[in-house]
């Protein structure tokens, strides 16, 4: 099982990205960090996850944008988790991903939950923003906002995780595929939202496979 895949040094960076320094790249002429982006993993849904570095590490103690393309093949009515932490305290326990197929946005007893279930089987991009200046939490499918809330913020420092969430009932973990997994740390527009969905930073690394 793979469980670890924190080296920016795994990845092939391209020029553009300049200063690597704990898993956190920033882009020339910008000022949003951007700690990952890698790609595609195929979680079995049963003990594959990836762990990264801490929330506060990779900005989320803050306005972020967590997002991702998404392939789910199972359904869990507590959490299919894309992003995660294992902790289970009220702002402390990251869970980003699907409830009962339908796209949600936790931090553990703060949480927002959208209306339309995604299909199984299919490919959907998937972004969750915290903008710490609103006090809003906010999830986007494809491009598209589908759910807002007034929300404190998340303060966890666990590491996070992709495919692995702590919940109530104990471990869930995400059953399909992550594509082009991304972090920053700022709250993105909507429009940044919609571009982000197929421009983003071209990290080429290789694909990485849990198995």
């Amino acid at each position: 099982t793979l469980t670890s895949f924190t080296q920016l040094s795994n990845l092939n960076v391209p020029s553009q990205i300049l200063s690597p320094s704990q898993n956190v790249v920033t882009l020339e002429g910008q000022t949003t960090s951007i700690p990952f982006a890698i790609g595609t993993l195929n979680l079995d849904g049963v003990d594959d996850f990836v762990t990264t570095s801490s929330a506060s590490a990779l900005g989320l103690n803050g306005s972020f944008t967590a997002s991702a393309w998404i392939f789910p093949t199972g359904t869990d009515t507590i959490v299919e988790p894309v992003f995660g932490t294992q902790t289970g305290a009220l702002n402390q326990g990251l869970a980003l991903g699907l409830q009962n197929n339908i796209p949600f946005m936790g931090f553990f007893g703060n949480d927002l939950i959208g209306s339309t279930p995604l299909a199984l089987n299919s490919w959907h991009q998937l972004t969750w923003v915290y903008n710490q200046t609103a006090s809003t939490q906010t999830i986007y499918v494809n491009g598209v906002q589908v759910a807002t809330r007034v929300a404190s913020a998340f303060v966890g420092t666990d590491p996070v995780l992709i495919g692995r969430a702590f919940s109530g009932g104990g471990v869930e973990f995400f059953a399909g595929s992550i594509d082009g997994a991304r972090i920053f740390n700022r709250a993105l527009s909507a429009a940044e939202v919609a571009s982000n969905m197929f421009d983003g930073v071209p990290l080429n690394g290789p694909d990485v496979t849990a198995n």
